[in-house]
C-alpha cells in the first residue's frame, strides 16, 4: 500500500489505495468510504471528517468547510460573497503579503487563524490516517505517495495551493490530475482490450459529466487500446448539488416563517440543522414521489412539521439549476458532434457516464437524456471511480508497480501567454498597457504559448535575440472570449509566472579578436497534464564573428628559397624569396552555448519554502496535541472504568473477581477507587493531565489485570487440562506399540528408551503441579496455568515425535540362491548359449 489516489471533494473525499490485487476504496473507523471534507475546531483539539460532523450543528462557529473553494483564492475576490453563504465560521484577509484569506475559529482556548491550506492538509492527515490504519503491520506502514484530484477549473494558484497542502501535512504528492480524467482512466484502462490499436484512424468516444457538490464539470475523452485522450472539456464552476440544497434553505426559511413566525438564519446551530435536514430531502426525493420535514427543538422548544413536500414541488424550486444544466450539457454535446456525428451516426451513439453525488437526481438524468437522445450509463461507481483513477495513475507513476503502458492526454482549458520588453517591437507600452492592465509598463511584447484545446503535457521552445539579462512574465489571456471566469479571477490573479533570465552574456574565454556578437536565448517551457505552465530551462547561445590571419597561399610555403612564383605581384614592402610567407586577414564565425539562470519570483508559486516549514512543524503539534488528548480522555475512561464496572465485582463477596483477588488487595482498591471518584468529580481531576489520570490508574489497573488473568486461567485450565491428557495418553499408546512390535526394529533401544523417560517426565511434571494447584487458594498466583500446559507439551513434543514419526523402513529385496543360479546356467547351455539362434533346415530342389 505504498500509493494511493485521493479524490478530495468539497463535501466528502475518499482514498483508494493500489495493491496486488487491484485498486481498493479504504474505509474509516467507522466502516463509511466517504470522509467528510471539515474540521471542526474544539477547546483544546480538532475533530477531523466524520468525527466533526457530531460537532457541526452545536460548535458550527468553529467548522470549516469548502476549504476546496477557497483554497488558492485571494481576499479580494467577488467569488468570496458568494462562498460566505456556504460558511458557518468567519473569514478574513491573510496576514502576511499574499493575499490570501484565512479562517478565524476559536482553538485551543485562544482566537486562531488558519489558512485554507493548512486545513486542507488536515483533512489530508486524517485520510493518510486511513492508510496506516488499513496497512497489514498495524499502521507502521512506508510512507504513502499519493495522486490527488483537482477541478478542471482551477487555477496554476490554486493547484500549486494543494501541493503546498500535501507538503504541510508530510504527503508526498506524484501529481494533480483532473476530476473527470481521473474517472476516465478507471473507465478506460479496464476495458482496453475493446478499444482499438493506438494508430487507429478513430477510437471509442465516450462523455463524463461529473455533478459534483459544488461544481459540475464535463469532458468528451477518446480511448484507444494504450491511450485515452481528451478532447474537450467544459464546467459551471458555481454548478453544484449546493446550489440545490440552498434553494431548499431558502424556501422553508421563508415557510418557517410564515408558519412559525421565526427566522432560522438568527441562529447558526438552528440553520446548520435546517441545512442538513434539506440535504436529506434532496436525497429522499430522488428515490421517492414525497416526503416530510420534521425538526424538533429547532431553536429552543420550536418543533416545526411540514407533512408534505412532493418532486414536482422540488423539481419546480430548482428550474434555475435544471436551465444551467442543460446549458452545460449542451455545450459538450456540441464539442462532440464533430467527432461522433460521422455518416449515419447521431449523438445519441456517444456513451455519457454520469458520476459524481448530483448523479442521482431524478432531473438531472431526465436533462441528459434529452440532450445526448440515449439514457446515461452507470458503468463507473458515482462516488469512487475518481478516487480510482487517481490511485491507478499512483501507480502509473510510481517506480514500486509495474503497471501496463496507458497515455494520458488532458486538454488546455485556459489559454497561456508570455510578456516581456522588447527593443525592435513597433507595439507601443500603451496599447500592451490597455489590454494587459496587470503587467509592468514597460512590457512591448506578447507572445502565445498555450491554446484552448491544446493537448497536455506539453514542452516547447521559445527563443529570443537578447544581450542583456530580461523580465519574463507568463499569465493567462485577459480577453472576452477567455475561459476566465471573471468574478473569480482578479486582474493580480491572471499573472501565472514572473521569472528574471541572468547570465545573458555569459563569460567568454575568446575575448581578442571579435567585431561582432549576436546572442539568442531559447527557453524551454513545460506545461503538465494539469495546465501549469513552467520555465524548466535557459540556453543562451552566442555566435560572434573573429578577424584572423593565414598564410596567403599555401604554394608559397612549398616554394624553393628564392625562387618567385610568376603569377604573384610583388608591391611594395613585401617579402622577398627566402623570407616568411605573406599573410591576410580572415573573417571567422563561431559559436558557444552556456547556460542561462532564471531567477523565479512568487507569484503562483503558493507559500514560500520557509512558510511552508514554519506551518509543517504547527501540523505536527497540533497532531501530537490531538494524540496527547486521545490519550489522556482514553486513560480517564479506563479509570472511571475500575471505579464503575470493577469495584463491585472485586469488592462486593458475589462479585466474578472477588475469589481472584488477595485479600489485603480488596480494602486497599475499594479505597483507591472512592479516592479517585472524588477527584474526578473536583475541579483538578476535571481538567487533569495524562501522567496524573495515569499515576492513579496504575496501581487499579494492576489489581483488575492480575484478577482478570486468574480468572480466565480458572475458566480456561479444565479444557486445558483434558487436552494435555490426551495427548499425552496417545503418545505413551503409541510407544507402547513400537515397544510390542516385532517388527518394530527400525527403532533402537536408546531411541524408545529416550522417549519414554521423556514422556514419564511429563507425566510426573503435570501430575506434581495438578497437586499443587488443588491445594492452592485461588486468590494466589496460580502455580499451574494454560501458558505453561501448552510449553510443556511443545517441549516434550520436540523430542518425541521426532523419533514418532520415523517412517518404517522399506524391506530388503531378496538375494537370488545357488540353486537357481546352477539351474540358469544349465538351461543356457542346453540351448547353445544365452541369445543364439539355432539354424533350421533348409530346402535344396
Amino acid at each position: 500500500m505504498s500509493v494511493i489516489g485521493i479524490d478530495f471533494g468539497n463535501c466528502n473525499s475518499r482514498v483508494a489505495a493500489a495493491g496486488k490485487g487491484g485498486v481498493d476504496v479504504l474505509l474509516n473507523g467507522i466502516s463509511k468510504r466517504d470522509n467528510a471534507t471539515l474540521v471542526s475546531f474544539g477547546a483544546k483539539e480538532r475533530h477531523v471528517g466524520e468525527s466533526g460532523v457530531d460537532f457541526m450543528v452545536r460548535n458550527a462557529k468553529n467548522t470549516v468547510t469548502s476549504a476546496k473553494r477557497l483554497i488558492g483564492m485571494h481576499s479580494d475576490a467577488p467569488a468570496l460573497e458568494n462562498e460566505k453563504k456556504f460558511l458557518t465560521c468567519e473569514v478574513a484577509a491573510g496576514e502576511d503579503e499574499s493575499h490570501g484569506i484565512t479562517f478565524e475559529v476559536d482553538y485551543n482556548n485562544e482566537r486562531q487563524r488558519f489558512r485554507p491550506e493548512q486545513v486542507v492538509a488536515m483533512t489530508l492527515t486524517q485520510l493518510k490516517g486511513i492508510v496506516a490504519a488499513q496497512s497489514p503491520t498495524g499502521g507502521q506502514a512506508l510512507q504513502p505517495s499519493c495522486v490527488l484530484s483537482c477541478p478542471a477549473y482551477y487555477t496554476q494558484n490554486q493547484k500549486q495551493a494543494l501541493l503546498n497542502a500535501c507538503e504541510i501535512a508530510d504527503l508526498p504528492c506524484l501529481g494533480l490530475l483532473h476530476e473527470t480524467t481521473a474517472a476516465a482512466l478507471d473507465y478506460g484502462i479496464f476495458k482496453s482490450g475493446e478499444f482499438p490499436a493506438a494508430g487507429a484512424s478513430s477510437g471509442v468516444y465516450a462523455c463524463f459529466i461529473d455533478v459534483g457538490h459544488s461544481a459540475t464539470t464535463a469532458s468528451l475523452v477518446c480511448f484507444y487500446a494504450s491511450e485515452m485522450k481528451v478532447i474537450a472539456t467544459c464546467f459551471d464552476e458555481n454548478l453544484g448539488t449546493r446550489d440545490i440544497d440552498m434553494l431548499l434553505l431558502q424556501h422553508f426559511r421563508e415557510e418557517i416563517l410564515k408558519k412559525y413566525r421565526f427566522d432560522v438564519f438568527q441562529s447558526k446551530k438552528a440553520q446548520t440543522r435546517l441545512m442538513q435536514s434539506c440535504q436529506k430531502i434532496k436525497n429522499m426525493l430522488s428515490a421517492n414521489a414525497v416526503t416530510s420535514l420534521s425538526l424538533e427543538c429547532l431553536y429552543e422548544e420550536m418543533d416545526i412539521h411540514f407533512p408534505s413536500f412532493t418532486r414536482d414541488e422540488f423539481e419546480a424550486l430548482i428550474s434555475d439549476f435544471a436551465v444551467r444544466y442543460e446549458a452545460l450539457c449542451k455545450r459538450i454535446a456540441t464539442c462532440a458532434q464533430p467527432h461522433i456525428c460521422i455518416g449515419d451516426a447521431d449523438i445519441s451513439s456517444l456513451p455519457v457516464e454520469l458520476i459524481g453525488g448530483g448523479s442521482r437526481i431524478p432531473i438531472v438524468k431526465r436533462i441528459t437524456q434529452s440532450v445526448f437522445t440515449s439514457a446515461p450509463r452507470a458503468t463507473l461507481n458515482a462516488t469512487e471511480s475518481v478516487s480510482k483513477g487517481c490511485a491507478i495513475h499512483a501507480a502509473m507513476l510510481s517506480p514500486n508497480f509495474r503497471v501496463k503502458e496507458y497515455k494520458i492526454t488532458d486538454v488546455a482549458v485556459y489559454a497561456a501567454k508570455i510578456g516581456y520588453y522588447s527593443p525592435i517591437s513597433q507595439v507601443s507600452n500603451g496599447s500592451q498597457r490597455e489590454l494587459y492592465p496587470f503587467l509592468p509598463e514597460d512590457i512591448n511584447k506578447i507572445v502565445n504559448i498555450l491554446k484552448v484545446g491544446d493537448s497536455l503535457p506539453k514542452v516547447l521552445d521559445v527563443s529570443f535575440e537578447r544581450e542583456e539579462n530580461f523580465d519574463l512574465y507568463t499569465f493567462y489571456e485577459n480577453s472576452q472570449g477567455a475561459e476566465i471566469n471573471r468574478a473569480r479571477v482578479l486582474p493580480h490573479q491572471y499573472l501565472l509566472n514572473h521569472s528574471t533570465v541572468t547570465n545573458v552574456a555569459g563569460d567568454f574565454s575568446i575575448k581578442e579578436g571579435v567585431i561582432s556578437r549576436h546572442n539568442k536565448v531559447k527557453l524551454r517551457f513545460k506545461v503538465s497534464l494539469v495546465g501549469a505552465v513552467d520555465i524548466v530551462s535557459a540556453q543562451v547561445t552566442t555566435e560572434y564573428d573573429t578577424v584572423g590571419t593565414a598564410a596567403a597561399d599555401p604554394a608559397d610555403a612549398s616554394a624553393p628559397t628564392g625562387e618567385q612564383t610568376p603569377s604573384e605581384p610583388q608591391g611594395e614592402g613585401e617579402a622577398k624569396s627566402g623570407k616568411e610567407a605573406p599573410q591576410e586577414k580572415r573573417i571567422r564565425k563561431e559559436r558557444k552555448t552556456s547556460q542561462a539562470f532564471i531567477e523565479k519570483h512568487p507569484i503562483a508559486d503558493g507559500i514560500p519554502p520557509d512558510a511552508v516549514i514554519r506551518l509543517k512543524a504547527h501540523e505536527k503539534e497540533m497532531c501530537s496535541l490531538d494524540l496527547l488528548i486521545q490519550r489522556t480522555a482514553e486513560t480517564r475512561n479506563a479509570l472511571e472504568t475500575c471505579f464503575y464496572e470493577y469495584r463491585y465485582q472485586i469488592v462486593n463477596a458475589d462479585g466474578e473477581l472477588h475469589q481472584f483477588t488477595p485479600p489485603a488487595d480488596i480494602p486497599k482498591f475499594d479505597q483507591m477507587c472512592a479516592e479517585a471518584s472524588a477527584w474526578l468529580e473536583s475541579a483538578e481531576g476535571d481538567d487533569a493531565s495524562l501522567a496524573d489520570y495515569a499515576s492513579r490508574l496504575a496501581p487499579m489497573q494492576a489489581i483488575v489485570d492480575s484478577a482478570i488473568k486468574k480468572s480466565r486461567n480458572f475458566q480456561s485450565l479444565p479444557l486445558g487440562m483434558q487436552e494435555f491428557e490426551a495427548k499425552l495418553s496417545g503418545h505413551l499408546a503409541r510407544l507402547g506399540e513400537l515397544k510390542s512390535d516385532t517388527d518394530g526394529g527400525w527403532h533402537t533401544a536408546e531411541e524408545l528408551a529416550g522417549m519414554h523417560a521423556a514422556l514419564q517426565d511429563a507425566e510426573s511434571w503435570y501430575a506434581r503441579s495438578k497437586d499443587e494447584a488443588a491445594s492452592q487458594p485461588l486468590h494466589a498466583e496460580p502455580i499451574l496455568t494454560l501458558e505453561k500446559l501448552h510449553g510443556k507439551l511443545k517441549e516434550t513434543e520436540r523430542s518425541v515425535l521426532t523419533l514418532l514419526s520415523k517412517r518404517r523402513p522399506p524391506p530388503p529385496k531378496p538375494e537370488p540362491s545357488a540353486q537357481k543360479e546352477e539351474t540358469d546356467v544349465k538351461s543356457k547351455e542346453a540351448s547353445g548359449g544365452a541369445g543364439t539362434t539355432q539354424p533350421g533346415d533348409m530346402e535344396v530342389e
